[in-house]
Formats: structure tokens, C-alpha cells, sequence
């Protein structure tokens, strides 16, 4: 399944937001896991994450002017996901480990 539809399917069943594709903003930027800020993971994630993340991340906008971001984090050499997690106004609201 392709990534926007998975932050789509995410937005639905954990926010309950139907959206489309067209209203999603998306970046894919690699990192090294130091440099991910860790209010927007899981507690101890960094110790779990790979050296090279990849990070696919998708925004939305509500009519209310709430924002949302969906990520997903892969391992950077391969593309294989390790998590996905939803802030909302900046905060954590829902992450779950993809390889576990």
C-alpha cells in the first residue's frame, strides 16, 4: 500500500478525519536518528530507531486550522518501515511499531 493512502487510512481510524490525497502536504527527508526531535516519538525510541532514518511525513490542515502530521520511519539504506506516528498541534498522539 502506498504511503498517502496509509497516513489517509491512519487519519481515519485514529482521528476519525476523511481525507483525500490532495489535501496532504509530503516530504521524504533522511536523517540520522540524533537529529530526530524526541517530543515527537515514542519514549526510548531513539535507542530502538536504525543509524539512517528515512522519514516520510504527511501534513494536513483542518477547516478548524488543526494541524496533523502523519510520519512514518523506515531504515535508510533499505526503505523497510520501523513506525508510524500522528502529531496533533505538535504533540504525540498515536504511534505504533511496524516491525515488531
Amino acid at each position: 500500500m502506498c504511503r498517502i493512502n496509509q497516513a489517509i487510512q491512519l487519519l481515519m481510524e485514529q482521528q476519525n478525519i476523511k481525507t483525500e490525497a490532495d489535501d496532504l502536504g509530503q516530504e521524504s527527508v533522511l536523517f540520522m536518528k540524533e537529529e530526530l526531535d524526541e517530543e515527537t516519538l515514542p519514549k526510548k525510541a531513539k535507542e530502538k530507531l536504525p543509524t539512517i532514518v528515512m522519514s516520510h511525513t504527511f501534513f494536513y490542515l483542518d477547516n478548524q486550522g488543526v494541524d496533523y502530521i502523519v510520519y512514518f520511519l523506515a531504515e535508510g539504506t533499505t526503505n523497510q518501515p520501523v513506525l508510524c506516528g500522528i502529531l496533533k498541534e505538535g504533540e504525540l498522539v498515536y504511534s505504533k511499531w511496524l516491525n515488531a
